[in-house]
């Protein structure tokens, strides 16, 4: 099922990175409460989540990812993201060998955007690559995990 996009008529085109996610996700979400669904996955893969402590870090000053598992709208929603800790060469490697179709175009802007850049620069690690990935993981959720623990009562 291919659902579009849910955009205010007045929505200037073409999207910032940060509109696109939010409309994207919101559209998601209204499809899975439609559908009666209270468990939403995404496809987020280690690289990602290494990206985004990257871009969290240097432009937010915050050291955060993306959670594994988070409650929305209350707890309405539980998101997953099951491949969290699945590089993005491995899944690569798999979709392969189990000959699935190609991924959907990417955005027209993912080859200019911050992303890109987080991405190009953890491939400068080239043997490294996997244990920093897997150390700016660990750092972000440690943090956010030490973070919440403090909150807590």
């Amino acid at each position: 099922m291919i659902e579009p996009m849910d955009l205010p008529p007045d929505e200037p085109l073409p999207l910032p990175c940060h509109r696109c996610t939010w409309h994207r996700r919101k559209t998601i979400f209204q499809v899975a409460d439609r559908l009666g669904c209270r468990v939403v996955a995404f496809a987020h893969n280690a690289d990602d989540l290494a990206q985004t402590t990257l871009l969290n870090l240097f432009y937010g000053g915050r050291l955060e990812t993306m959670a594994p598992t988070a409650n929305y709208f209350g707890g309405r929603f539980r998101l997953i993201r099951p491949l969290a800790f699945v590089s993005e060469k491995e899944l690569a490697r798999l979709a392969r060998a189990c000959d699935f179709p190609p991924p959907p175009p990417e955005c027209p802007r993912a080859d200019s955007s911050r992303r890109a850049l987080m991405a190009q620069a953890l491939r400068l690690f080239h043997r490294d690559r996997d244990m920093v990935r897997t150390n700016l993981i660990r750092a972000a959720l440690r943090n956010m995990d030490h973070r919440a623990n403090a909150n807590q009562p």
